[in-house]
């Protein structure tokens, strides 16, 4: 489903709008009967699309109520729990894949083994009845309901380069943290501030002209900073596992060659980084100034949901 605004008509409804469907889109599937892992997934991207939104809201001056914030963190919490066990066992995969010859079978399957048993045992709770993600479930349909009292606000075409300049800042900022700590926690926050700029661009790709393009470069920075920040998640259940210790120094063997993919992500990023944010905040309004899209201009399709790949 295409997040992009169709041109015309209010702006501050549309994303209202926008905002109820992902939640009612989010809650519908993860109340299913016969939920499963994509259900979970998609219920939880569908709650970050409301958190862009929601961020819309808060820079034009009408800030979603502090009980209806409440509830997204909560869902979104409930979520992720699970998002980062299945993120635990991608990352082995991709490192087995990779590294064949640094991480022998036996211990790969080792470690499979316990990331899926803690898997397992969360499951049956957070599926059942009374579990954490039918109350999430219920929670997102409570704030779908509650969403539609949100105040629309009143906004124009010309006042979106100055909104998106300041997602844009706010990012390049939280780049240059990170480039300078070089701490998990602050490309982990970078990766949160693109992620929603991500967003909100793509809510714009049909008011702006010439958007395709960026809206896949800072997809493929997203992916590259989601895949560093899965090997923190994975060494850290890594390391922190009692069952695993009996297998010794291998465990510290695959914990190195996680640090090191991740140096390699995290130039990888760096670099996409310094190109898409190249531009001041200034200039990147101005740019997106001149590229605005005349009321009236004919609807053209928003760009298909391509994923770009990090280059590790």
């Amino acid at each position: 489903m295409s997040l992009a605004l169709k041109p015309g008509g209010s702006i501050g409804r549309a994303l209202r709008r926008t905002a109820r469907k992902q939640l009612g889109k989010a809650s519908t599937r993860l109340l299913k009967n016969d939920r499963n892992d994509e259900d979970v997934h998609e219920g939880r991207k569908s709650v970050k699309k409301v958190e862009a939104v929601a961020t819309l809201f808060d820079q034009l001056g009408v800030s979603v109520r502090e009980k209806d914030t409440h509830r997204l963190h909560t869902a979104k919490r409930a979520l992720s729990s699970i998002r980062d066990a299945d993120a635990a066992l991608e990352t082995l995969g991709r490192l087995r894949s990779r590294f064949s010859h640094l991480i022998p079978t036996r211990i790969s399957a080792a470690i499979r083994r316990r990331l899926e048993r803690r898997r397992s045992s969360m499951t049956p709770s957070m599926q059942s009845g009374s579990g954490s993600l039918v109350r999430a479930g219920k929670t997102l349909g409570k704030l779908q309901r509650s969403a539609k009292r949100w105040v629309p606000p009143s906004t124009d075409v010309s006042d979106l380069p100055e909104l998106l300049r300041r997602s844009y800042r706010a990012s390049r900022k939280a780049m240059k943290r990170a480039q300078t700590t070089e701490r998990a926690k602050d490309f982990h926050e970078w990766r949160k501030t693109v992620k929603t700029l991500w967003y909100q661009l793509r809510l714009f790709e049909r008011l702006v002209s010439g958007l395709t393009k960026q809206i896949e470069e800072f997809r493929e920075l997203e992916t590259a900073l989601g895949e560093e920040h899965n090997l923190v998640v994975f060494r850290t259940r890594l390391t922190g596992d009692r069952e695993l210790k009996s297998v010794g120094e291998r465990i510290e063997d695959v914990a190195a060659v996680s640090t090191a993919l991740q140096g390699e992500l995290r130039r990888t990023a760096v670099v996409l980084g310094e190109r898409l944010f190249k531009l001041s905040p200034k200039e990147f309004r101005r740019d997106l100034e001149r590229r605005l899209r005349p009321k009236g201009t004919p609807r053209r399709p928003p760009a298909p949901g391509t994923r770009g790949r990090a280059v590790a």
